[in-house]
């Protein structure tokens, strides 16, 4: 039996919940809903990737998430997270790395009400640096760090996890 990657992806995931790279102590302008909605739209974009609850790639009847991305160089994408209600959840940059399309570069995270819940900075697919937070209402929170050398060392036990994977039975 396979042991499950659960706990580092979903520790990689929680840590999204911030974004883009904060250059000033005030919080973003608020993204107005109805302005969120409409920019929701998938049309334009290049190409759609379907997400279940855990980010991990499904199939459209099952999806919770689609991930719309538009090619910005080989490996590069902007991308957009919109959930089953058509309500953009974040937005920023992507590297695609084998198969997986994973977050790198600045980084906004917006609550239900289209605020702005966090900005930061990813380097490939984990969160690096000071990251702005903000309640539902716009009022800032204390900042988190993310070290680099976390980054290195949960990208070293993710790579552990896999060659565990695949070269053992269970």
């Amino acid at each position: 039996m396979k042991k499950p990657l659960l706990p580092l992806k979903l520790l990689a995931f929680l840590s999204i919940p911030a974004s883009i790279q904060a250059q000033e102590n005030a919080p973003a302008a608020p993204v107005q809903q109805a302005s969120v909605q409409q920019s929701a739209s998938t049309s334009g974009f290049q190409k759609m990737v379907h997400l279940d609850g855990l980010m991990q790639d499904t199939d459209q009847a099952r999806a919770q998430f689609t991930l719309a991305l538009t090619q910005i160089s080989e490996y590069e994408f902007d991308g957009t997270l919109i959930d089953k209600m058509n309500q953009i959840k974040a937005s920023g940059g992507f590297v695609k790395v084998g198969k997986k399309y994973l977050e790198d570069g600045h980084f906004v995270y917006y609550h239900p009400n289209g605020k702005i819940e966090s900005e930061g900075e990813y380097d490939k697919g984990i969160k690096v640096g000071y990251w702005k937070r903000y309640d539902a209402n716009g009022t800032a929170k204390p900042d988190r760090y993310y070290p680099a050398e976390s980054a290195d060392k949960i990208r070293a036990l993710m790579q552990l996890e896999k060659v565990d994977e695949e070269g053992s039975e269970k």
